[in-house]
């Protein structure tokens, strides 16, 4: 039996790094340190808070996400560190956590549309809602389910 040219001209995906519980240990890390202090300034905030409010907590959550005796660090620079440990070939599977990140990141542009506190909050729980996506992922190639 032939194969049709189109799927023999498809190659073949690119091999995967194997996913190990180191990486799995680094991905609940991040899920504590950038998926839950990302959003904690401003769950912690009272519900009629003003925008000056919501914009520091933005501020807190974004820019000091995770504090400790080395400092403060941003959600990009626990996202560094994260991306460091991830082999190449899993690079890829980050795409959607770099992009809620970056989309954390714009609410401190001067000129962001997202103001109000849902329009935030949406924005800060799509990073964790995409780690969570890469913890899903990842256990269930190791057999852990989701």
């Amino acid at each position: 039996m032939s194969v049709p040219a189109a799927e023999s001209d498809t190659p073949p995906p690119p091999p995967r790094a194997p996913i190990d519980r180191d990486l799995l240990e680094a991905v609940e890390d991040l899920a504590h340190d950038l998926g839950r202090h990302i959003r904690l300034p401003l769950a912690l905030l009272p519900i009629d808070a003003g925008p000056a409010q919501l914009r520091e907590a933005v501020e807190r959550g974004v820019r000091r996400t995770r504090t400790g005796p080395r400092g403060a660090y941003s959600a990009e620079d626990l996202l560094a560190d994260f991306a460091d440990e991830v082999p190449e070939a899993l690079q890829p599977d980050l795409a959607e956590l770099n992009a809620a990140v970056a989309a954390a990141m714009a609410l401190l542009d001067a000129h962001s549309a997202e103001t109000t506190r849902d329009a935030i909050s949406g924005r800060l729980d799509a990073v964790g809602a995409a780690i969570a996506a890469l913890q899903s992922r990842w256990r269930s190639t190791l057999g852990e389910g989701g």
